[in-house]
């Protein structure tokens, strides 16, 4: 039987990071609609790693915090950095809009590939370190029930629709063996242990 583990997420959060990296890298700037469905993405990803951040530092970090475990100080400090990190490509987006030469767009455009590109480097280097600090940390410290604790409140009072649609966001992004753990997780919070 597989060690309880956080963090499956993160195969599908390292996705849509780069994914929105190669978008960005092939963008035509000088085309306004181009940038503006880049916006929204990137407005999008924002929103879900602003929630996968408070979900750790509320959820997952109070286990340590019981403990008295001071590791996931430096996580929650970058979680930190991350949200004006976020903040700052927003206002780059948001500064394309009223632009109109075509060589300041692509000037622009440029700057926006490099902030966001260092952004993702430093964001998937976090992501390992959570997996590769935290989580044994937590492994070492806390019982599989205490971690299984955390999660297990969120999915037993999601709705059917809701556990289907977070499946459809994450499966294709999983391997078999953390796709069958996270449907066992699912299942043993929802009160359907067969």
């Amino acid at each position: 039987m597989q060690k309880y583990r956080f963090y499956r997420e993160h195969k599908y959060v390292s996705h849509e990071l780069n994914d929105l990296e190669r978008k960005i890298a092939k963008c035509d700037f000088r085309l306004q609609t181009e940038v503006e469905k880049l916006h929204q993405q990137f407005a999008n990803l924002k929103a879900m790693l602003e929630s996968h951040a408070e979900h750790e530092n509320v959820g997952i970090h109070e286990l340590l915090r019981k403990k008295g475990s001071r590791l996931h100080e430096q996580c929650e400090s970058e979680h930190k950095k991350q949200t004006q990190e976020l903040s700052n490509i927003l206002s780059k987006f948001e500064s394309m809009g009223p632009l109109e030469d075509e060589k300041q767009r692509i000037e622009h455009g440029h700057e926006l590939y490099l902030l966001y590109r260092t952004f993702i480097a430093d964001m998937l280097r976090h992501l390992n370190d959570e997996e590769t600090q935290i989580m044994p940390e937590l492994q070492r410290l806390c019982s599989e029930e205490e971690m299984r604790s955390v999660d297990a409140k969120h999915y037993a009072v999601m709705s059917e629709e809701e556990v289907h649609h977070m499946l459809d966001v994450l499966s294709p992004h999983m391997n078999p063996s953390d796709y069958e753990f996270f449907m066992d997780d699912i299942r043993r919070s929802r009160g359907d242990d067969s």
